[in-house]
């Protein structure tokens, strides 16, 4: 009987998977996608590197070869792209699908940028599910468990959320700090203003470990590795 519960299960989740596979925007050419996304990222290294001073630690905590989700403090609108400019792969991110009704380029762009659309009417379920099926072909999605923008510039509590995805993609953790957006571009600014932007990434937590901590042990460990990545950036 447990057989057969497991079977009907493993049948279920693979079709909630093929679904939410179905929602991710296709890009038309992969290849030439990755060249235009890397030629790019090297030009907003160069610059990042004269104009903001970048400065970048810890990237060998983030896995090549498996799906990965990078969990960082949220300072600042700019925290996506400072990221994607940053780690060591392509990172998506999970983005309302209203935003590929506001414009055919500005659908392209996002897409190109890595958005996931996820359902704002089922954002629970949807984004778990989405963000799973994602990770389950070997990609990696940047998220904030803090869950909102910081209004002060502190790293704040954590949502187990990161956690449950992670399971059941059966995929690493990396803790990732940034440092330097929310001088940059704050919540209650309207304008940027030019400042040194540093990341770090600490030690990543593997699927084994996730598996034997608790949310609320999970939280506690995930905000000390940032805060402590944090406050060894320059």
């Amino acid at each position: 009987m447990n057989g057969a519960n497991a079977g009907v299960d493993m049948k279920r989740d693979a079709r909630n998977d093929a679904a939410h596979q179905k929602r991710e925007p296709k890009v038309p050419n992969a290849l030439l996608t990755d060249i235009v996304f890397y030629t790019l990222k090297f030009f907003a290294w160069v610059l990042g590197l004269t104009i903001f001073r970048f400065r970048v630690t810890g990237r060998a905590n983030i896995p090549l070869r498996t799906g990965a989700i990078i969990a960082s403090n949220h300072q600042s609108y700019l925290d996506p792209v400072i990221m994607g400019i940053m780690a060591r792969r392509r990172t998506g991110y999970l983005a309302r699908e209203t935003l590929w009704n506001i414009s055919p380029f500005f659908s392209r762009l996002i897409t190109f940028l890595g958005a996931i659309p996820i359902s704002l009417d089922t954002m629970g379920k949807d984004g778990i599910r989405t963000a799973a099926a994602y990770l389950k072909k070997k990609r990696h999605i940047h998220m904030f468990p803090e869950g909102t923008r910081t209004r002060d510039g502190s790293i704040g509590q954590m949502h187990p959320g990161v956690k449950l995805i992670a399971e059941l993609a059966n995929v690493p953790i990396v803790p990732a700090a940034i440092k330097g957006t929310f001088e940059m571009w704050p919540r209650h600014a309207k304008r940027m203003r030019l400042h040194p932007l540093s990341v770090g990434f600490a030690k990543r937590f593997e699927p084994e470990e996730l598996r034997k901590m608790t949310p609320e042990e999970f939280c506690r460990e995930l905000r000390a590795r940032i805060v402590s990545v944090y406050e060894k950036l320059p």
